[in-house]
């Protein structure tokens, strides 16, 4: 409801690593989490998911630019101090067995 506290994490002594998830393509975690997580030395990863439509073409075009993609992305992790990405990539999203190593979700950490 309006006016009410958001959603807060509190048990971030008791775990490893926290992903923080949107359905958003790129999701960064907030300051405010990355924070919380390292004052208690837990590992805090964003996320980049490929979802419908939209997903598969942007999926193909970061394949096509891979490299200048990871480096984009390690430096915004480092700009903002997460610890990195989990890539989630929906099932149907690769109609082409050319691109089985994104098949799986990966953790890709700096």
């Amino acid at each position: 409801p309006l006016g009410s506290p958001g959603y807060s994490f509190v048990a971030y002594g008791l775990t490893d690593i926290f992903v923080y998830f949107s359905h958003e393509t790129i999701s960064v975690p907030p300051s405010s989490h990355i924070t919380a997580a390292h004052r208690h030395r837990t590992a805090i990863l964003g996320t980049i998911i490929f979802e419908w439509d939209r997903g598969k073409a942007f999926l193909r075009e970061m394949l096509e630019h891979s490299a200048q993609v990871v480096e984009k992305l390690t430096r915004l992790a480092l700009i903002r101090g997460f610890d990195g990405l989990v890539l989630g990539v929906a099932s149907n999203q690769l109609e082409s067995p050319t691109y089985p190593f994104v098949s799986l979700p990966a953790i890709v950490t700096c």
